[in-house]
């Protein structure tokens, strides 16, 4: 008997410390949204493009690097979009398309001015909406805009992610092989910042998406749970975003679902040209079109 009672007293001790350490993670996890929240400046939207209802939701995700710049470790301050990434999510199907777009996409910024699409951020992130939904011509939902600096730590506080990269790669101080492992923070950035053999910026593109997509499917875990309070920390500093309370609330079991989510992923493709000294990707006219297509038959499925 008394040992039955021991055992009563364990389990009692263990469901007490769970729910209390919820209760912790949900406010520090409400007060974290709240904090990371940025409204988009309201603009003027092209009336050609559609709605995408309620099964639609559309966010475009920014990996921003302000390195050399005076505002360096202040998302509020202008930065660079290293990786661009639109992800279409149907709450109805768990299906998740996953568009990678060329950080040197040259793109129109204003009246006959010209830069690539990661300078666009520096203007505010509501310009480099404007300038993908003109591109895509589907709209833009909501952004998060994530901090580069702590991509690493943000694998570390989730467990690693686990990726089956196709082909090795190596620089003098790095190397991954190919096959089945897991990375910890310091693999996955190095994996995902490479580009120094002859697929450039395309495989480069292709390892973004292979990451992206485990961090989404992984990211939800005992580890992040008891790292919660490290993990707050971390976004407060390095993570911004423009999704209401509201839309979490009502959506949250939808967006959990989405961990064993159904991912097509789609590289832009074009070519490169050399303009005024500098190099920009310019899309594939028939492609783009295709691609527009294919954003565009999510809404009618």
């Amino acid at each position: 008997m008394s040992r039955l009672k021991i055992l009563i007293f364990i389990f009692l001790g263990i469901t007490l410390s769970v729910v209390v350490y919820s209760i912790y993670a949900y406010r520090g996890f409400l007060s974290t949204w709240k904090d990371t929240y940025r409204e988009v400046k309201i603009y003027e939207k092209d009336t050609n493009i559609p709605e995408t209802g309620e099964k639609i939701v559309s966010i475009l995700l920014f990996v921003i690097d302000q390195e050399g710049l005076r505002v360096e470790g202040d998302m509020d301050k202008p930065g660079r979009s290293d990786v661009v990434l639109f992800c279409v999510l149907n709450m109805e199907t768990g299906k998740i398309t996953l568009l990678s777009i060329p950080r040197d996409l040259r793109v129109r910024i204003g009246p006959g001015k010209f830069e690539k699409l990661n300078h666009a951020y520096a203007y505010g992130p509501e310009y480099s909406i404007n300038i993908i939904e003109d591109l895509l011509k589907f709209p833009v939902n909501y952004y998060i805009a994530f901090n580069y600096k702590a991509f690493d730590e943000l694998i570390d506080l989730t467990g690693g992610i686990r990726i089956i990269p196709d082909k090795a790669i190596a620089s003098r101080t790095n190397r991954i092989d190919e096959g089945f492992q897991r990375m910890d923070g310091e693999k996955a950035m190095f994996y995902v910042r490479f580009r120094s053999d002859h697929e450039g910026d395309m495989g480069r593109i292709r390892r973004q998406q292979q990451v992206a997509e485990a961090i989404m499917k992984q990211s939800i875990n005992l580890h992040t749970f008891f790292n919660s309070g490290r993990l707050f920390d971390l976004a407060k500093n390095n993570l911004r975003h423009s999704i209401p309370w509201e839309f979490a609330g009502e959506h949250g079991r939808e967006i959990l679902s989405f961990k064993g989510a159904d991912f097509e992923k789609i590289t832009m493709e074009g070519y490169g040209v050399t303009i005024d000294s500098l190099w920009y990707f310019i899309p594939n006219r028939l492609q783009l079109l295709d691609i527009r297509e294919k954003l565009r038959s999510e809404l009618n499925d």
